[in-house]
């Protein structure tokens, strides 16, 4: 490369643990008897590209009308970090898991939605982030 910058795009790469060589010259600007190379090799990085999964999502009925949603949420390299969900495609809402925090690649989620939806079929959707970035989601039909 003859440019000051290199932009990599490591999406394609494989999930795992990396490290980067880079070697410098002035070989292209100097009499070969005075060119000067050196190189670094990178401290080890992890490339965590795939998203995390989502068990089945059931919902249930509950108390006063509500219903009760239930998954598990996994990622096999980094912590699962965020969790939101959606009625019908209205706003999304935080939901947090069952132990109250976010520290492990393994999640359980029990959450309650509220029993002001009108009579009818309704889509719950749920999106899962790990602290790589990815994202999935999956949806449950059930009806009022």
């Amino acid at each position: 490369l003859k440019t000051n910058s290199y932009s990599w795009d490591s999406t394609s790469m494989p999930d795992g643990w990396y490290q980067i060589k880079i070697v410098a010259t002035d070989k292209l600007s100097n009499p070969a008897n005075l060119a000067k190379t050196t190189e670094k090799i990178s401290d080890q990085f992890e490339i965590d590209n795939t998203q995390p999964t989502i068990s089945e999502i059931t919902v249930t009925s509950a108390a006063n009308g509500a219903f009760q949603v239930r998954c598990t949420a996994e990622d096999k390299i980094n912590h699962i970090k965020e969790a939101v969900f959606s009625i019908d495609g209205q706003d999304w809402q935080m939901v947090f898991p069952v132990d109250g925090i976010f520290d492990s690649r393994t999640e359980e989620f029990d959450f309650t939605i509220p029993s002001d939806l009108k009579a009818g079929e309704h889509t719950v959707v749920v999106k899962i982030v790990d602290t790589a970035g990815n994202v999935s989601s999956g949806k449950q039909v059930f009806t009022k």
